[in-house]
């Protein structure tokens, strides 16, 4: 007869099975740190896409208007100097008009008066001029305004805010946020907030609530039913691991 017998160690097992227990405290931790970073992934992963008119995580940002970036981009000596120019005629035109509208009889249709004005201006050689270098000058302006929208990404003009989501967190080192511009002052240190089975985390830059208000970086709509399941599941799979680590002594 071919017989085949095993004798199982159950106190060896009961003891492995204990100290499995006593890792469940630590397991949970683990899991929700993993989820917590996971979800910042996204939260970064998303700011960028909708930085630039994406809809990742269900919404869509507002795009930024052209007079917001016609404000910036009076702060810069390119349009600052067509500016310039542009009162240096308004100055040398002022007698002109003024000899005008002494000129302008008081009488007489608005559609009359216009054509007394146009004929004015095209007979003077400095208003002439001027009316041509006037429409060039407003055209490059709004280039400049076409050309900085083209290239906008929504709140990544110095990648401090996108930074300020994972910053000085050593659990988060492994995402990257993008660079930051040089000479930009580091963002305060994320939050990476651990509870007994709960993981908060986000960023602590002040103006971020006010960016939130339009834009928010977090919105309800960013967990999904499958990246629900995939946090599940990955939650599961890190508790998993630290048992069963626990369990055949490695851990």
């Amino acid at each position: 007869m071919s017989k085949f017998s095993i004798q199982a160690d159950f106190q060896r097992d009961a003891g492995r099975l204990k100290a499995a227990r006593a890792k469940l405290p630590a397991a949970r931790k683990a899991g929700m740190r993993a989820v917590g970073v996971q979800v910042i992934a996204w939260a970064v992963r998303d700011f960028r896409g909708r930085s630039v008119g994406g809809s990742q995580g269900g919404t869509t940002w507002r795009r930024i208007g052209r007079s917001a970036i016609a404000s910036r981009l009076a702060k810069r000596s390119p349009w600052q100097a067509i500016g310039a120019t542009l009162a240096a005629m308004t100055a040398v035109e002022r007698p002109l008009r003024e000899n005008l509208a002494r000129m302008m009889p008081g009488a007489g249709t608005r559609q009359q008066r216009g054509a007394i004005a146009h004929a004015f201006e095209e007979a003077n050689p400095i208003l002439s001029k001027n009316k041509a270098t006037r429409k060039k000058l407003k055209a490059k302006r709004k280039g400049m305004i076409d050309t900085e929208l083209a290239r906008h990404a929504i709140g990544v003009d110095t990648g401090r805010l996108v930074n300020s989501l994972v910053h000085g967190e050593p659990e988060l080192a492994g995402i990257n946020p993008g660079k930051m511009r040089p000479g930009t002052p580091p963002p305060p240190r994320a939050e990476f907030k651990e509870g007994k089975e709960s993981i908060t985390v986000g960023s602590n830059l002040e103006y971020a609530k006010h960016f939130d208000k339009l834009r928010p970086v977090f919105p309800r709509t960013m967990i999904t039913s499958a990246r629900k399941k995939e946090l599940q599941e990955l939650l599961a799979d890190v508790q998993d691991e630290v048992i069963r680590e626990s369990y055949e002594g490695k851990a």
